[in-house]
């Protein structure tokens, strides 16, 4: 697991595209997370923007510029900001922990699950050498050509990390799924690395009527 995550983090820049469903209700939702990573940490370069889009019409937005990152909620018309630079515009000193900490505490759903696959890339653990499933109580066990992570809490569910390669050659992960039965959740996560998705730009304007609802100095 570790040595596909380090072969993917040697990129500056990365595509993770999810696909899926979940049911809302009595209805079924298709969902798509559309995410781009720009990661140049020693020119102090580092965006990102993830789209969500539930049945082909946007719901969320956020979007890190390289000082700030912007979340923006498309049914409320509200959005936040919160900074990840210094007072001069450089990256703090640990900006992974806080950086990555952020967006998941303010993702969920299949977005949460694309920035837990950034996070596995780019975080603090593959600095480290480490690697631990983002379910902490879940067992980890190799199946073929994946690592299979099942976990019981909140109700039962199972995230899967596709690889491709030999023992003797090396891995490479190239993607992921998430199942949730009780939720009727099912999402499945590609990864193309070395390219940005052609229709972002990690900039963010407000749209014309939407109101700031929090605006942080820096990242909790």
């Amino acid at each position: 697991m570790l040595q596909g995550i380090q072969k993917l983090s040697v990129y500056d820049k990365v595509t993770v595209e999810t696909l899926g469903q979940e049911r809302r209700g009595a209805s079924d939702v298709d969902l798509r997370v559309v995410a781009g990573l720009l990661c140049q940490p020693d020119s102090d370069r580092v965006k990102i923007e993830l789209i969500t889009y539930e049945d082909g019409k946007l719901v969320n937005r956020m979007a890190g510029d390289g000082t700030t990152i912007w979340i923006y909620d498309e049914r409320s018309k509200t959005y936040s900001s919160s900074a990840y630079t210094d007072s001069e515009g450089a990256l703090k000193q640990d900006w992974k922990h806080t950086f990555f900490g952020t967006l998941r505490l303010r993702a969920s759903g299949a977005t949460a699950f694309a920035v837990r696959f950034l996070d596995d890339i780019y975080g603090v653990g593959p600095a480290l050498g480490e690697w631990r499933p983002w379910i902490p109580t879940a067992t980890v066990t190799r199946v073929d050509k994946t690592v299979v992570c099942d976990a019981t809490n909140p109700t039962a569910n199972s995230t899967v990390y596709s690889f491709n390669g030999d023992d003797q050659t090396g891995w490479d992960l190239i993607g992921a799924s998430f199942t949730q039965p009780a939720q009727n959740r099912s999402w499945s996560l590609t990864v193309d690395p070395g390219h940005l998705p052609s229709d972002i730009d990690f900039r963010f304007v407000p749209p014309r009527g939407a109101k700031p609802v929090a605006i942080d100095r820096g990242l909790n």
